[in-house]
């Protein structure tokens, strides 16, 4: 059984992984830490082993000097959590899976640090389509070479960063880079679309996501896959990379 924490479990993702985990019945919830936790918070989970309550942390650090451990950490946070993460996967030797998106050069480089010393995939996307998108679009923009290809992308109006972290993924899937288009509105999970257009036509490509167990049931996919992997650097289907 692979004992997780979630980090950001107040957030929507957060608590849809902690619902998709309990329907798995190889995957435990270690605990959880999330910024707005106070002393003593903690929440009831129904997983393989029947109904628990997970005690949920401030941060970090504050768990470990709690006791608390666990194999591996999911990450729907911010990017300001980085530092307290990384110190607490490093110390427990915990892989982390990093679904988190906003992340600064020196980000990705501290990431690609923690990696030398433990299993690790940053992933700016859990859902397997957006994982095959990616894999195809290279060989649209070879099909049609004089097209003009553009992307956009909608999210929830509370997302912050714009444009979002699969529209800037998608984009260095191109050699020719396209615009992208960001767009803030109600409780949208998630569209996605890159348009290859020419006077005569237009061939686009659109990933919806209805909602955010998509993300959730990704990560958990790819935490498995993380699971005992030696030090490194992997992707979302846990090849390294």
């Amino acid at each position: 059984m692979i004992r997780i924490a979630i980090s950001g479990i107040y957030g929507k993702t957060g608590r849809e992984t902690a619902l998709a985990a309990e329907k798995q019945d190889n995957f435990k919830i270690a605990f959880g830490v999330d910024k707005r936790a106070t002393a003593g918070d903690e929440i009831t989970v129904y997983d393989a082993t029947g109904q628990n309550t997970v005690p949920v942390y401030k941060s970090f650090a504050e768990a470990k000097t709690a006791g608390k451990t666990c194999d591996g950490i999911i990450d729907f946070s911010s990017p300001s959590a980085l530092e307290d993460i990384c110190d607490f996967a490093a110390k427990t030797k915990s892989f982390v899976l990093f679904a988190t998106t906003g992340y600064s050069e020196e980000d990705k480089n501290e990431i690609k640090k923690l990696s030398e010393s433990v299993a690790v995939c940053l992933t700016e996307n859990t859902s397997r389509g957006i994982a095959f998108i990616k894999q195809i679009l290279p060989r649209f923009a070879e099909a049609f070479p004089d097209y003009k290809i553009a992307i956009s992308e909608t999210h929830n109006r509370n997302k912050k960063d714009a444009p979002s972290g699969t529209a800037i993924a998608l984009n260095d899937c191109l050699e020719e880079k396209a615009q992208i288009t960001s767009l803030r509105e109600g409780d949208v999970a998630g569209i996605h679309t890159v348009s290859f257009r020419s006077d005569e036509e237009e061939i686009s490509v659109t990933h919806k996501a209805f909602s955010r167990k998509l993300f959730a049931c990704g990560a958990l996919e790819s935490a498995e896959k993380l699971y005992k992997k030696s030090p490194g650097l992997y992707n979302s289907a846990g090849k390294k990379i």
